[in-house]
């Protein structure tokens, strides 16, 4: 079979440079390019990444959590509203709702969030490349 050429130089480059066998520790081993990773390697690199969970998502899940909680609280503090318990747990359950609601809402304000991270590294990379190529 004939082979496909890259459509530009810098396809081309790229292929020359993981087909080019390097010399690693002695040892010549020819560098192949990387496979994609499978979907749970992908959920386990996201879990295990400082910071991925600080995003809309889980602060939109968290608070649908804390609704469905205060939903149980309610059926409690209707059926038991003379014990004490009951009351601490509402007061526990709106101090979690709140203080965490604000921190969010810091996180989301000074841009600290995962997808704004992921945007300035990207940014700050493209950076880089730029002045490299100048």
């Amino acid at each position: 079979g004939k082979k496909k050429q890259p459509a530009t130089k810098a396809a081309a480059e790229e292929t020359a440079a993981l087909t080019t066998p390097s010399n690693e520790g002695g040892k010549t081993v020819a560098k192949t390019a990387a496979e994609p990773e499978s979907f749970g390697m992908t959920i386990v690199n996201h879990f295990l990444t400082p910071g991925s969970a600080l995003n809309a998502t889980v602060w939109n899940i968290f608070n649908v959590l804390i609704g469905l909680l205060y939903l149980t609280w309610l059926y409690f503090a209707w059926n038991f509203y003379d014990n004490i318990h009951v009351w601490i747990f509402g007061f526990l359950i709106t101090g979690l709702a709140i203080t965490t609601n604000i921190f969010f809402q810091e996180v989301f304000a000074r841009g600290d969030d995962f997808q704004s991270q992921q945007a300035k590294k990207k940014k700050e990379e493209e950076e880089e490349e730029r002045k490299k190529k100048e």
